[in-house]
């Protein structure tokens, strides 16, 4: 079954950790996608929203800190999103998984369509700002 999103270098924030990080991202949505195509038991699609929502934190947490470094002029506003999408993701545990499908599916779409907008409008905003770091960052560690 081919992936419900598949990486493109449209996505690219020119950052290796942050590309990374949101191939990761993307990678866990495909396999919530892989789920629910596959018809598996509530317990495990909720098991990856609950893997999606730790690892979405970790990832605002890293990439907020780069940010930071970079003194990315849009720093609070951008924060702000990010509030705003960990907000909705802990919402999601709280739906009634009932319907199925057609529950999952807007998830899924949800999902696919904050993440992939986000990189694609409003993390490039950033990228003037960090080019250059993840060089220096690698080569520090």
């Amino acid at each position: 079954m081919p992936d419900f999103i598949v990486w493109s270098d449209e996505y690219s924030v020119r950052f290796d950790e942050i590309d990374r990080q949101h191939r990761q991202i993307i990678g866990i949505i495909n396999e919530m996608f892989q789920l629910v195509k596959g018809g598996e038991a509530e317990e495990k699609f909720e098991k990856i929203l609950g893997d999606l929502k730790t690892y979405t934190e970790t990832h605002f947490a890293y990439e907020e800190g780069i940010m930071r470094i970079a003194e990315f002029p849009a720093f609070e506003e951008h924060i702000k999103l990010h509030c705003g999408m960990a907000e909705k993701t802990a919402g999601l545990f709280k739906l009634k998984f009932d319907d199925k499908e057609r529950i999952k599916e807007k998830v899924l779409d949800f999902l696919k369509d904050w993440w992939l907008g986000h990189i694609r409008a409003k993390d490039v905003e950033y990228v003037p700002y960090v080019k250059g770091l993840s060089e220096k960052l690698s080569s520090n560690t």
